[in-house]
């Protein structure tokens, strides 16, 4: 929503974008398989716009290299839990998954992943066209389980970039335009009758400078994107139990 707003009256053409609909296996503008739904995936869906937009402008407007993009600070800060119950399952069944495949089952439909010799590990979301761009998130991430019956993941890093002579080229000074802090937990019980509880908690918090030139309101901008990133952290729990369900009904 955020990004058809600023495409209708930036400064540069910018055609509007679709961003995706959280529709499991629907293809994306540019071809690729849409991203099924996560907690982190509004993060990604916002970013690569957002980046297009105010970046062109601002290369028209030849900022000096290393400064702030000028713009009018919001904030927006969401936060969604939800409970499932899965049949037959343990604690320790889910402890073993995770520990062996959390990336697929926490972001499931991202087009690739790289493991980082550190523990962290990019996450690289489908390409979308936004009007004669092609832009791409990387997603710096780490999966933390260190106390019993829980998983939290700490985003570390967002990096949109944008196709350049054949490749992707990540802007690094991202931060400078968006300042996303996501804490994604994931909790799990015995209940004692035959199934395991499971708890899915996402914060987000955004801070992202909205140009000066962008006449809408900023009360606007800031409810369609609340409203955009909770359905997508619903959607995205939906989606984790669904990823759940699939690996139960096959261990």
């Amino acid at each position: 929503p955020i990004a058809d707003l600023m495409a209708a009256v930036a400064p540069v053409p910018i055609a509007p974008v679709e961003l995706p609909s959280w529709r499991p296996g629907r293809s994306s503008p540019s071809g690729a398989s849409a991203p099924c739904p996560s907690p982190a995936t509004a993060v990604a869906a916002v970013a690569a716009p957002l980046a297009v937009a105010v970046t062109t402008a601002s290369r028209r407007r030849r900022p000096r290299l290393g400064r702030r993009v000028e713009g009018r600070p919001v904030s927006v800060v969401v936060e969604e839990t939800d409970r499932h119950d899965l049949e037959g399952c343990s604690p320790q069944w889910m402890e073993t998954l995770l520990k062996s495949r959390a990336v697929e089952v926490l972001f499931s439909g991202v087009e690739r992943t790289e493991r980082l010799d550190d523990g962290q590990v990019y996450l690289y979301f489908p390409k979308m066209d936004i009007g004669p761009y092609t832009s791409q998130v990387r997603m710096t991430c780490k999966i933390v389980q260190e106390r019993a019956n829980r998983a939290d993941v700490q985003v570390l890093a967002i990096n949109p970039g944008l196709m350049k002579d054949g490749a992707i080229e990540y802007l690094k000074e991202f931060e400078e335009l968006l300042e996303a802090k996501t804490e994604i937990q994931l909790r799990w019980q015995d209940d004692g009758r035959g199934k395991l509880r499971i708890y899915q908690q996402a914060l987000q918090r955004f801070k992202y400078y909205m140009p000066n030139w962008f006449p809408i309101p900023d009360s606007v901008t800031e409810a369609l994107l609340r409203t955009f990133i909770s359905q997508a952290m619903r959607a995205g729990h939906e989606e984790v139990f669904r990823t759940l369900q699939k690996e139960a009904e096959t261990a």
